[in-house]
């Protein structure tokens, strides 16, 4: 067998189940005392909105939230890209905050030379 790849050693986020709107509108109906129907009728909105803004080619921004922006493709198709505030970030990466499932979490703060090393004396399993 061949040698271990670095690259399977690097740690991963593993994803978890996706959060779809009907749970996103449960957790906030929990934290608030919102109505159900006004926190549908509201995220609609916000939908409706964005979408609105973006066709037109402007950036949106939602404070404390994040930067949405178009860009073009050769074949026309308009992408959407998506930068997150800098505080929700720092917000991530405050120890212990994320809770998620990381694949090779006992790598991190590794260099690419210890992974190199762990893959090579690996060597043959996989």
């Amino acid at each position: 067998m061949g040698e271990q790849s670095v690259q399977s050693l690097l740690p991963r986020v593993v994803p978890g189940k996706t959060v779809d709107k009907q749970e996103m509108i449960e957790h906030i109906k929990e934290r608030t005392g919102f109505h159900k129907s006004d926190i549908v009728a509201m995220l609609a909105e916000i939908e409706d909105t964005l979408l609105h803004f973006l066709k037109m080619g402007r950036p949106v921004r939602l404070e404390g939230i994040g930067l949405f922006t178009t860009s073009v493709r050769l074949n026309g198709e308009v992408k959407v890209h998506f930068r997150l505030e800098t505080h929700l970030k720092e917000q991530l990466n405050l120890s212990g905050a994320y809770t998620g499932q990381i694949k090779n979490k006992n790598h991190i703060g590794k260099s690419l030379a210890d992974l190199q090393q762990i893959a090579q004396s690996n060597g043959g399993s996989s």
